[in-house]
């Protein structure tokens, strides 16, 4: 059994951005930000973790309307890439 699936709740990170592929299929892209908040020597940590996400289709036009500050909820599959940059293989 196998399951690739992410549930991110956070905010936008600035307006989110929209193309149409030369086929006609319309992508968003925006950034949401998570935080978490750990306890070390006592003292309280935050953190945050900056999250980039694609929404294809009808989804990516609803969320074409994501302004900064947003708090969104959006869930789906976790994809990495790989490519090269001045001679190394970068995966993100």
């Amino acid at each position: 059994m196998y399951l690739n699936k992410v549930e991110l709740i956070g905010f936008t990170g600035s307006d989110a951005e929209t193309k149409t592929t030369p086929n006609g299929k319309v992508v968003t892209s925006f950034s949401i930000a998570t935080n978490t908040s750990y306890k070390k020597d006592g003292e309280r940590q935050e953190r945050t973790e900056w999250h980039r996400v694609q929404a294809w289709g009808k989804l990516g036009e609803y969320a074409a309307a994501f302004k900064k500050g947003a708090h969104v909820c959006v869930e789906g599959e976790l994809r990495s890439r790989e490519y090269e940059s001045n001679g190394a293989t970068v995966r993100t």
